[in-house]
């Protein structure tokens, strides 16, 4: 024992001295070269972390053993690491030492700062050796890892040879590490109340992560979990309470198995298993194969698509799960993805290795062209392979239920679209429209049918196989077989009835063949076929029509009529022949409607199918028995243009007004430009050949040519004629809305009567022209010849400087005629020497008065009524209009006076030899009080006044026969007064003239009846000596006292 003791003393003197000689020999090395420690420590520091490291000074301490302090020390791999270290504290190897070697064993890192970029630190290279312990406090780091910097805050740590111990603040939570680094070895890495926003700002939430993984003889043991709270992310509606993922591990790095997989959240529950291989190197994780398999509960479909990141999908992709598919309960029967783990997140790849077969139920479906939609849908969704499909859809619509639809979306994630759709129906056409408008995706196709309303009645019935590539030059494609039956509804403005057919291809390769018949409005469409290819591509087509039962179009109806037309076309153009075959073809104008019979038109057409359609026809011929016109013609919806010549015989063409039917008769010839719409304009030439064409109620015949221009129509002697009036018109007619004459015109045999004559619809039209009258009446007096200066303005023609020249003398004025029923006048009238027989003749046809006649005046009025004051004087001359000369004659008993040979008196021609009066004519009624006729049998004068339109007359006549006093006065019955004169006794007659011309009423009217005024003018009439006039006042005043 004691021997143990001194040895064991003996060796501990021994170390003690050689410690304290290793202490005083590394002080002294110290202190004599420190470059060389703070070298050989930088170089130990490179090696074991394989970047350069620099240090600025370094200091020796001894302080529970050697140690170097190590102050200012950069550590710097550009873009890999780089760290600012305030002061590292360098544990030295005391063993080491004593032999004069200097090891690092331990070091302690003071505040680092800096950035690590994982990434490129697996590019470095670090020495073998054994590596000293690393103590961390409070450092600061940006950790950079696949694109992302994560800030870490407060590290603090332990790393050895066998196990590290990290913690650190970051995101707005904790991280917690801690693995044993010898096998059998243990890692926990745990984070806690990271804040996602701060990860990535599109992101909201708070995470908290475990995963534990064990080494074990068999590889790794492990388990992982997630839970995230209040969730929220850019393509969500609203925040996810929580969501939590958890799965154990198992395996080695050739396959790593995964099971138990679960995930939890209030949308949808998700349990599953799976694998993945080849993960070997942690740093291609992505090429590990991952091999999954999953199913879920039943889930609100609604929930589930508003957190899916539609706004990554394509874009009828995302509309077809948000907006179109909508509500309804479902579940993925099976979730199968088999693929590379960056196949998780590329949506092409992921679809690419998939498959997932989902359920639905009570889903709804609109294409969202409308409110309609397609309620109550079952079937399946498979994901896979690239491709998207529904698989025995069923659903509602109205009382109908569709069979069975599938649709495909192959490479529904590539570009282009492409779907395919295939489906079964036997429904109401009610129902099959609401299924269109509910279920017809691609907006072209379904507009086809938009203009459908009203569907009444009809039976549908059909398999169809669509497909459609938006790549291909012809992206559709259609094969099947419909039948439609007694369909009844509204195209637009148009109601069809009866539609009924068949629409076949028997395969994609082949034209859709189309045959119907039915009717349109009133047109019944006796078949219709059509032959398309690539209807929405190129739009190959052909196609025949024949109808009949053809309804008005515009203002023409047509009777008795049918259509043929034929054609072909591509895409909206088409072009073909029309015939046009019309037992009769009515145009109805504004106050007329003309018909022609039996007319036929065919012509080349081209057209261009639209929301307004226009059609150009090109070698046109309209036809009938008798008339044959050519040209061309453009028609749009809203106007058109035609040019047309030939000949029409207008014989064959009736006109129809309010009170009769009447045939035309003529032919008119040329060639005419026509163009109507938004702007009418008519341009060419015609000539007219003893046309009779309708003017008011009456015909007209017209001769000569017209030059018609877009603004003017020029008329070169145009002869018009109207009953007995000759017209003969040359000038140019202004056209626009106020049409405009100016030219010159003769006129022969026209007649203006006082009242005027109504013609309607000239308040527009405006003319100027020189006017030359022949053989006409004006207001009752022949006129042989006159100019006028007229003018047309406001309904009112205006003739000014009317000179005129009569039978046997002249006039001169002016007047005013209201064409639409109103006129006035104004004239002076000047005759000499008128034969009177002629000038009566002329103005009335007739004559009851003749002799030479001079009369002199001024007459005006207005419509209808008639002022004026007229000095006629007419001699030698005879009356035979004798009713009220006969009645005159019969009161002064001329029988008996004819007994004694005077036969002058009762001849059918009263002679006289002057006749004179002057009239003043006010409101049609002439007022006389000198009026005298002297003969060789009476004289005979009147006061008295006569109605020009009523021709009554109320007068007094007084009557002077100039017979010897004591032959006559036996042989007349009543004698009125006998006066002595200076050649002897004189008797004169007064007589009362009442009623009308054609019917006099004369009586004797006694002479104490007459005012001495009306007397006076009857004795001055005849002539009588002053004093004799005296007398008969006299007379009167003394038989009135009598009385």
């Amino acid at each position: 024992m004691k021997k143990f003791f001194r040895i064991f003393l003996l060796m501990l003197i021994v170390v003690t001295l050689l410690a304290a000689g290793g202490v005083l020999s590394f002080r002294y090395i110290v202190s004599k070269s420190p470059e060389k420690v703070t070298a050989t420590v930088q170089n130990q520091l490179q090696r074991n972390l394989g970047v350069p490291v620099t240090i600025a000074r370094a200091k020796f301490e001894w302080k529970s053993g050697p140690r170097v302090i190590l102050s200012r020390v950069d550590i710097n791999e550009p873009e890999a690491i780089m760290l600012h270290i305030r002061s590292i504290t360098a544990y030295l190897s005391f063993w080491k030492l004593l032999f004069g070697d200097v090891s690092v064993r331990k070091v302690r890192l003071i505040m680092p700062s800096g950035t690590v970029d994982l990434d490129a630190m697996k590019d470095l290279k670090a020495s073998d050796e054994t590596r000293p312990d690393v103590l961390i406090w409070k450092g600061t780091l940006k950790v950079a890892c696949r694109g992302m910097d994560i800030p870490l805050s407060e590290v603090s740590g332990r790393i050895t040879r066998h196990w590290a111990n990290l913690r650190a603040r970051t995101l707005g939570g904790r991280l917690l590490l801690e693995t044993d680094l010898e096998r059998p070895g243990r890692m926990t890495f745990d984070a806690y109340a990271v804040r996602l926003e701060q990860l990535d700002e599109r992101f909201k939430g708070v995470a908290h992560t475990n995963l534990t993984v064990e080494d074990t003889k068999n590889g790794i043991d492990g388990s992982f979990s997630l839970q995230i709270k209040d969730l929220r992310h850019p393509w969500m509606h609203g925040t996810m309470d929580r969501l939590t993922v958890s799965a154990s591990l198992s395996g080695d790095d050739r396959l790593m198995r995964i099971t138990d997989l679960a995930v939890k959240s209030p949308v949808i529950h998700v349990s599953g298993k799976g694998e993945l291989a080849g993960l070997s190197d942690i740093a291609s994780w992505e090429d590990a194969v991952l091999n999954l398999e999953a199913s879920s509960r039943e889930f609100d479909y609604g929930k589930v698509v508003s957190v899916l990141p539609v706004e990554k999908f394509p874009g009828w992709l995302g509309t077809l799960l948000t907006r179109q598919i909508e509500g309804g309960r479902s579940r993925f029967v099976t979730a199968q993805y088999k693929g590379p783990v960056r196949g998780l997140f590329s949506g092409v790849e992921l679809l690419d290795n998939l498959h997932v077969v989902q359920e639905l139920k009570g889903q709804h479906f609109t294409a969202g062209h409308g409110a309609e939609s397609m309620t109550d849908i079952t079937g399946q969704v498979v994901y896979g392979s690239g491709d998207i499909s529904f698989r025995n859809l069923s659903g509602t619509v109205g009382a109908s239920r569709i069979d069975r639809v599938d649709i495909v979306f192959p490479g529904a994630l590539r570009p282009f679209m492409r779907v395919g759709v295939d489906v079964v129906f036997d429904m109401p056409a009610r129902d099959f429209m609401r299924a269109w408008q509910a279920a017809m995706v691609p907006e072209e196709i379904h507009r086809l049918l938009e203009p459908v309303t009203n569907v009444q009645d009809g039976q549908i019935k059909g398999r169809v196989n669509t497909f459609y590539d938006e790549e291909k030059r012809n992206p559709f494609a259609a094969r099947g077989d419909i039948r439609i039956d007694g369909w009844a509804f509204a195209w637009g403005r148009h109601a069809v009835t009866g539609l009924s057919g068949t629409i076949q291809s028997d395969s994609f390769s082949k034209p859709e063949v189309v045959t119907l018949s039915g009717t349109v409005d009133k047109t019944r469409v006796r078949k219709l076929n059509l032959s398309l290819t690539a209807p929405f591509g190129e739009g190959i087509s052909r196609f025949s029509l024949v109808a009949d039962s053809l309804p008005p179009v515009g203002r023409f109806t047509p009777q008795e009529a049918s259509i043929r037309v034929s054609g072909r076309g591509r895409g909206l153009d088409l072009g073909g022949t029309a015939e046009l075959s019309a037992g009769e073809l009515a145009f109805a104008g504004d106050r007329r409607t003309y018909r022609a019979g039996g007319v036929k038109a065919q012509g080349e057409f081209k057209t261009r199918l639209g929301d307004s359609p226009d059609i150009t026809f090109k070698g046109l011929v309209v036809r009938n028995p008798s008339s044959r016109l050519e040209g061309s013609a453009d028609l749009g919806r809203d106007g058109g243009s035609a040019v047309l010549s030939g000949s029409i015989d207008l014989k064959g063409i009736s006109v129809q007004s309010e009170k009769a039917t009447r045939s035309l008769a003529g032919i008119a010839d040329g060639t005419l430009s026509l163009a109507w719409g938004k702007s009418s304009d008519v341009s060419g030439s015609v000539s007219l050949h003893g046309a009779l064409l309708p003017m008011g109620e009456d015909l007209v015949t017209v001769d000569g040519p017209l030059s018609v221009g877009s603004s003017r129509v020029s008329m070169d002697h145009l002869g018009v004629r109207v009953g007995d009036v000759q017209s003969t018109i040359t000038g140019d007619l202004v056209r626009g809305a106020h049409p405009r004459f100016k030219g010159e015109a003769r006129v022969e045999g026209l007649k203006i009567e006082g009242k005027g004559r109504t013609v309607e619809g000239v308040t527009d039209f405006a003319a100027e022209a020189r006017l030359t009258l022949a053989r006409c009446v004006f207001y009752g007096f022949p006129v042989e010849m006159a100019t006028a200066d007229a003018e047309l303005k406001n309904g009112k023609l205006t003739l000014d400087n009317i000179m005129m020249e009569t039978a046997s003398g002249t006039a001169s004025g002016g007047a005013t005629l209201s064409l639409e029923g109103g006129s006035s006048f104004d004239v002076t009238i000047s005759l000499k020497n008128s034969d009177m027989q002629r000038l009566l003749t002329a103005g009335n046809g007739t004559s009851a008065v003749d002799g030479m006649l001079d009369l002199e005046g001024h007459l005006w009025g207005s419509a209808g009524v008639l002022n004026g004051t007229l000095a006629a004087h007419a001699r030698n001359g005879e009356i035979r209009k004798y009713a009220l000369v006969s009645q005159i004659f019969s009161l002064l008993n001329v029988y008996r006076i004819a007994q004694n040979k005077d036969t002058d008196i009762l001849s059918r021609h009263f002679t006289y030899n002057h006749l004179d009066t002057t009239l003043t004519i006010r409101n049609n009624v002439a007022r006389f009080d000198d009026f005298s006729l002297d003969s060789n049998s009476i004289q005979l004068s009147s006061v008295g006044t006569y109605d020009v339109v009523s021709k009554e007359i109320d007068a007094v006549i007084g009557v002077q026969p100039l017979e010897s006093l004591d032959r006559t006065i036996s042989m007349i019955p009543v004698v009125g007064w006998v006066l002595t004169g200076d050649n002897g006794r004189f008797i004169v007659v007064s007589m009362k003239v009442g009623g009308t011309m054609d019917d006099p009423k004369v009586m004797v009217a006694p002479i104490e009846t007459l005012s001495n005024t009306v007397a006076a003018s009857l004795l001055r009439s005849l002539r009588l000596p002053g004093r004799l006039v005296e007398e008969s006042l006299r007379l009167i005043d003394g038989k009135k006292e009598q009385r």
